[in-house]
C-alpha cells in the first residue's frame, strides 16, 4: 500500500508506521481504561499519569532521538504509551471489581456534585 500510494521511496517508512501503529493500539486500550476513571472521579490520578509519561517521553527523547533517530522516538511512543496504561489498568481493575451498580452510583453521586457547583 505504501509503495502504490506514496511511491518505492518511502518503503522505508514501513518499519516506522507499524510500531507507531501498535502504539495507537495500546493507547486505544488505555482510552478505553481511563474512560470510567474519568468518569468516577479518578480525574487527579489520570492527570498525574499523562503528566508523568509527557516529562518521561520528552527526556527519553532526548536521550534517544541523537542516536537512534525516529525508529528510537517511535519506540519510545510504545514504551510510553504501554506505560501509562499499565499504570491506569489497576485502579480499573478495582473499578470494575466494584460491579456495574456501585460505577452507576459512583457516577451518579458525580453528577449531582457537579450541578451543585
Amino acid at each position: 500500500p505504501i509503495s502504490i500510494s506514496f511511491g518505492r521511496s518511502y518503503l522505508p517508512s514501513v518499519a516506522y508506521l507499524q510500531l507507531l501503529g501498535l502504539g495507537s493500539a495500546i493507547l486505544s486500550i488505555n482510552g478505553a481504561l481511563v474512560q470510567p476513571l474519568l468518569a468516577t472521579g479518578r480525574e487527579r490520578y489520570v492527570t498525574c499519569v499523562v503528566a508523568i509519561a509527557a516529562v518521561a517521553s520528552c527526556c527519553a527523547n532526548l536521550v534517544v532521538i541523537p542516536q537512534f533517530g525516529a525508529m528510537g522516538a517511535a519506540w519510545v511512543y510504545v514504551t510510553t504509551v504501554a506505560l501509562s496504561t499499565l499504570c491506569v489498568l489497576p485502579p480499573y481493575l478495582e473499578l470494575i471489581q466494584k460491579g456495574p451498580s456501585r460505577i452507576r452510583d459512583r457516577v451518579q453521586e458525580r453528577e449531582a456534585y457537579v450541578c451543585l457547583k
